[in-house]
């Protein structure tokens, strides 16, 4: 069964998904505020068109699925389903919490996404080994690093397990 939605909220994601941060931004109230998790706030229309384009540069792609939906007053909760399509390929999907105000005039004036972004920018499974210590020398040098630890402590133990002449 899926979830009952207003058409305001259906057409803010539909306008997230497409990636129309124009459109999008056109929702917002001249001095509306969202936040992105723990991220600073975005306060006005100049801030909120920079700070969405600078997020969706970063993926290929979304989606968002809703799942629920809570409206009190002119508050609006919104539990989803959001599917990323990242810059390698691979597809991600997450839950996502968002929290919107609208004000009289129907302007949303207060905005706020609650979700983990960590999986959205985590290393796939498949470039972790040679490939990944190859591009990040960091991880090359704590590699050596740990490696020598190794081999020095291996060295310590054969020295204290050497049987010792005894008289």
């Amino acid at each position: 069964m899926g979830a009952v939605t207003s058409s305001h909220t259906r057409k803010l994601f539909a306008m997230t998904d497409a990636m129309d941060v124009a459109t999008l931004v056109s929702l917002f109230a001249e001095d509306g505020r969202v936040i992105f998790g723990n991220g600073q706030p975005l306060v006005g229309i100049d801030e909120i068109r920079t700070g969405t384009r600078a997020f969706l540069a970063t993926i290929a792609g979304l989606h968002h699925e809703i799942v629920n939906e809570w409206n009190v007053g002119d508050d609006t909760v919104v539990e989803l389903k959001v599917t990323y399509q990242r810059k390698d390929g691979q597809q991600v999907t997450i839950p996502c919490v968002t929290i919107f105000h609208t004000s009289a005039g129907g302007d949303i004036d207060d905005y706020r996404v609650y979700f983990d972004v960590a999986p959205i920018y985590a290393y796939p499974r498949s470039t972790i080994g040679r490939e990944h210590l190859d591009a990040h020398p960091l991880s090359r040098w704590r590699q050596s690093g740990l490696a020598c630890r190794v081999r020095r402590d291996a060295a310590g133990r054969r020295r204290r397990l050497r049987p010792t002449a005894r008289p």
